[in-house]
C-alpha cells in the first residue's frame, strides 16, 4: 500500500507504525500527513499497487502465486453484526489481490503443495453463511464481542504470515495484525481455505 503525499510528489511506501493510523471517510482510505514547509496536517490518500521502474520490479508487482506472496499485503475491511452475538470484519479488499474468493483457495492450495503437503482444501463453509444486509459471509475476520461497539468502521490490517493447522477440520489462513481482538482472544486471522481430516 503507499500514500500519495502531492507536495512530495507521487507515491510513497505505507511504513508499517502507519498501519494503525489509516482512517476512512466516504472517498476511502486515508492518513493524516503533517507538510513540514506549512505546518499544516492534511488527508493524503492510501491506494494499492505502485509505480515500479523496468529497473527495479520486485515481486509485489506480480500477480501472488500463492499466499505467502501476500504476506506484507494489506486487508481492508467493514465491522458489522454477522449473528445475535457475533461480529466479524467482512473482506473488502486485499492489496496485490485483483483476484474472486476462488482464487484465494487456488492459493491457498498453491501455498500446502510449496510447503510439501497434499492437504486436500476447498472454500471454507463458514463463507455461505447469510449475513443481514449481505449475501454471504464470505472471506472475513471472527472479531470478539466487545467489537460490537465498533459496527460500521472500517478497518485495514496487514498481513504477517500464512499458517496452516488441523483443529476440528483443516485449515489455511493469512495470519493479521493491527488494532481489532479475535473472537477467541487468539490470533488475527482470516481463513482461506478448509479441508476435512478424512
Amino acid at each position: 500500500m503507499f500514500v500519495v503525499i502531492p507536495w512530495k510528489g507521487g507515491r510513497h511506501p505505507i511504513r508499517d507504525h502507519q498501519v494503525n493510523s489509516i482512517e476512512h471517510d466516504d472517498r476511502g482510505p486515508f492518513l493524516r500527513v503533517r507538510n513540514a514547509a506549512t505546518g499544516n496536517l492534511n488527508k493524503c490518500r492510501v491506494v494499492a499497487g505502485g509505480v515500479t521502474s523496468p529497473s527495479n520490479k520486485t515481486a509485489s508487482a506480480l500477480p501472488p502465486r500463492s499466499l505467502s506472496d501476500l504476506i506484507g499485503s494489506y486487508v481492508n475491511g467493514t465491522i458489522v453484526r454477522t449473528g445475535s452475538d457475533y461480529v466479524a470484519l467482512i473482506v473488502t479488499s486485499i492489496s496485490g489481490f485483483q483476484g474472486s474468493q476462488d482464487d484465494l483457495v487456488v492459493l491457498a492450495q498453491s501455498y500446502l503443495k510449496m510447503q510439501g503437503s497434499k492437504w486436500k482444501v476447498s472454500t471454507p463453509n463458514s463463507w455461505s453463511i447469510k449475513v443481514p444486509a449481505h449475501q454471504t459471509l464470505g472471506p472475513h475476520v471472527s472479531l470478539h464481542e466487545t467489537h460490537m461497539k465498533d459496527i460500521g468502521k472500517n478497518v485495514t490490517l496487514r498481513i504477517k504470515n500464512v499458517m496452516h493447522w488441523e483443529e476440528a477440520s483443516r485449515w489455511v489462513a493469512l495470519f493479521l495484525e493491527g488494532p481489532l481482538i479475535d473472537k477467541t482472544d487468539w490470533e488475527l486471522h482470516m481463513s482461506c481455505a478448509q479441508g476435512s481430516w478424512k
